[in-house]
Protein backbone atom coordinates (compact mmCIF):
# COMPACT_ATOMS: atom_id res chain seq x y z
CA UNK A 1 0.00 0.00 0.00
CA UNK A 2 1.29 3.25 -0.94
CA UNK A 3 2.37 5.93 2.08
CA UNK A 4 -0.25 8.26 0.09
CA UNK A 5 -3.03 5.86 1.09
CA UNK A 6 -2.60 5.39 4.31
CA UNK A 7 -2.46 9.18 4.76
CA UNK A 8 -6.37 9.21 3.22
CA UNK A 9 -7.22 6.65 5.03
CA UNK A 10 -5.67 8.88 8.13
CA UNK A 11 -7.99 11.88 7.20
CA UNK A 12 -10.75 9.55 6.42
CA UNK A 13 -10.89 8.25 10.36
CA UNK A 14 -10.05 12.20 11.53
CA UNK A 15 -13.09 13.14 8.96
CA UNK A 16 -15.67 10.07 10.43
CA UNK A 17 -14.50 10.30 13.81
CA UNK A 18 -12.84 6.54 13.63
CA UNK A 19 -10.71 5.31 16.66
CA UNK A 20 -9.88 2.27 14.65
CA UNK A 21 -9.50 0.77 11.22
CA UNK A 22 -7.91 -2.65 9.96
CA UNK A 23 -7.34 -3.54 6.65
CA UNK A 24 -5.92 -6.60 5.39
CA UNK A 25 -5.28 -7.66 1.91
CA UNK A 26 -3.19 -10.42 0.37
CA UNK A 27 0.23 -10.05 1.21
CA UNK A 28 -0.33 -6.65 3.18
CA UNK A 29 -2.24 -5.73 6.48
CA UNK A 30 -2.35 -2.37 8.34
CA UNK A 31 -3.93 -1.46 11.60
CA UNK A 32 -4.91 2.48 12.38
CA UNK A 33 -5.58 3.53 15.59
CA UNK A 34 -6.20 6.63 17.08
CA UNK A 35 -4.69 7.73 20.69
CA UNK A 36 -7.32 10.03 21.53
CA UNK A 37 -10.02 7.26 21.71
CA UNK A 38 -13.41 8.82 22.71
CA UNK A 39 -15.02 7.16 25.94
CA UNK A 40 -18.57 6.23 25.56
CA UNK A 41 -19.14 6.04 29.34
CA UNK A 42 -19.48 9.64 30.86
CA UNK A 43 -17.45 10.13 34.11
CA UNK A 44 -20.41 9.55 36.76
CA UNK A 45 -19.58 12.89 38.49
CA UNK A 46 -20.70 14.73 35.78
CA UNK A 47 -24.37 12.68 35.73
CA UNK A 48 -24.97 13.10 39.01
CA UNK A 49 -24.57 16.30 41.36
CA UNK A 50 -22.78 15.68 44.66
CA UNK A 51 -25.07 14.86 47.25
CA UNK A 52 -26.22 17.67 50.00
CA UNK A 53 -27.09 17.08 53.35
CA UNK A 54 -30.53 18.93 53.61
CA UNK A 55 -30.66 21.83 56.71
CA UNK A 56 -32.51 20.23 59.78
CA UNK A 57 -35.80 22.10 60.32
CA UNK A 58 -37.53 22.22 63.94
CA UNK A 59 -40.77 22.26 64.52
CA UNK A 60 -42.42 23.49 67.45
CA UNK A 61 -45.88 22.07 68.77
CA UNK A 62 -48.11 24.01 71.47
CA UNK A 63 -47.74 22.48 74.88
CA UNK A 64 -50.94 20.97 76.58
CA UNK A 65 -51.53 22.48 79.82
CA UNK A 66 -54.29 20.84 81.87
CA UNK A 67 -55.51 24.55 83.34
CA UNK A 68 -55.47 25.85 79.90
CA UNK A 69 -59.03 27.12 78.20
CA UNK A 70 -58.10 24.25 75.13
CA UNK A 71 -60.55 21.57 74.40
CA UNK A 72 -59.67 18.42 75.87
CA UNK A 73 -59.38 15.48 72.91
CA UNK A 74 -62.32 13.38 72.04
CA UNK A 75 -61.51 10.11 73.10
CA UNK A 76 -60.65 12.07 76.81
CA UNK A 77 -63.91 13.61 76.79
CA UNK A 78 -66.14 10.55 77.57
CA UNK A 79 -64.49 7.45 79.33
CA UNK A 80 -66.62 5.08 77.11
CA UNK A 81 -65.37 5.96 74.05
CA UNK A 82 -63.09 3.90 72.86
CA UNK A 83 -60.58 4.61 69.77
CA UNK A 84 -59.61 2.30 66.60
CA UNK A 85 -55.82 2.43 65.52
CA UNK A 86 -54.03 2.01 62.51
CA UNK A 87 -52.40 -1.16 62.94
CA UNK A 88 -49.72 -0.24 59.80
CA UNK A 89 -49.21 2.39 56.87
CA UNK A 90 -51.33 2.26 54.38
CA UNK A 91 -53.97 3.94 52.88
CA UNK A 92 -57.55 3.98 53.99
CA UNK A 93 -60.75 3.28 52.25
CA UNK A 94 -64.27 3.43 53.77
CA UNK A 95 -65.35 0.68 51.31
CA UNK A 96 -64.64 -2.13 49.44
CA UNK A 97 -64.97 -0.17 45.92
CA UNK A 98 -65.24 2.82 44.80
CA UNK A 99 -68.90 2.34 43.59
CA UNK A 100 -69.92 0.23 47.03
CA UNK A 101 -71.39 1.45 49.98
CA UNK A 102 -69.02 2.50 53.25
CA UNK A 103 -68.52 -0.37 55.74
CA UNK A 104 -69.57 2.01 58.77
CA UNK A 105 -70.67 5.62 58.68
CA UNK A 106 -71.10 7.49 61.81
CA UNK A 107 -73.91 6.96 64.05
CA UNK A 108 -73.99 2.72 63.26
CA UNK A 109 -74.24 0.55 65.63
CA UNK A 110 -71.53 -2.11 65.06
CA UNK A 111 -70.43 -5.52 66.62
CA UNK A 112 -66.64 -6.59 67.74
CA UNK A 113 -65.19 -8.08 64.76
CA UNK A 114 -67.38 -6.17 62.17
CA UNK A 115 -65.13 -5.13 59.11
CA UNK A 116 -65.04 -0.86 59.73
CA UNK A 117 -62.53 -0.01 56.99
CA UNK A 118 -59.25 -1.77 54.51
CA UNK A 119 -56.20 -0.27 54.61
CA UNK A 120 -54.10 -0.94 51.64
CA UNK A 121 -50.57 -1.73 52.72
CA UNK A 122 -48.59 -2.24 49.59
CA UNK A 123 -51.22 -3.51 47.29
CA UNK A 124 -52.63 -6.01 49.90
CA UNK A 125 -55.97 -5.01 51.06
CA UNK A 126 -56.38 -5.15 54.80
CA UNK A 127 -59.82 -5.22 56.43
CA UNK A 128 -59.84 -3.62 59.73
CA UNK A 129 -62.32 -5.17 62.40
CA UNK A 130 -63.96 -3.12 65.76
CA UNK A 131 -62.75 -4.52 68.62
CA UNK A 132 -65.52 -3.23 70.23
CA UNK A 133 -69.57 -3.56 70.45
CA UNK A 134 -70.87 0.42 69.77
CA UNK A 135 -71.99 2.96 68.24
CA UNK A 136 -69.74 5.17 65.90
CA UNK A 137 -69.18 8.20 67.39
CA UNK A 138 -66.62 9.82 64.62
CA UNK A 139 -64.69 8.48 61.83
CA UNK A 140 -61.35 10.81 61.90
CA UNK A 141 -59.83 10.43 58.42
CA UNK A 142 -60.97 10.47 55.09
CA UNK A 143 -61.26 8.32 52.39
CA UNK A 144 -58.56 7.27 50.55
CA UNK A 145 -56.14 9.18 52.88
CA UNK A 146 -52.66 8.01 54.31
CA UNK A 147 -52.66 6.86 57.65
CA UNK A 148 -49.47 6.36 59.64
CA UNK A 149 -49.22 3.36 62.08
CA UNK A 150 -51.19 3.80 65.73
CA UNK A 151 -52.87 6.62 63.84
CA UNK A 152 -56.30 7.19 65.29
CA UNK A 153 -59.28 6.04 62.60
CA UNK A 154 -62.41 6.10 64.95
CA UNK A 155 -64.14 6.70 68.02
CA UNK A 156 -66.58 4.64 69.27
CA UNK A 157 -68.79 4.95 72.25
CA UNK A 158 -69.29 1.61 74.39
CA UNK A 159 -71.76 0.60 76.49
Amino acid sequence: MELKKIKQLINLMKKNDINELEIEEPNFRIKLKTEQAKSTIPNISQIIPPYSIPQAVSVSLPEYNENSSQAMPAEQENKNQKSVKSPMVGTFYRSPGPDSPSFAKEGDIVKQGQTLCIIEAMKLMNEIESPYDGKIVSILVKNAQPVEYDELLFLIETA
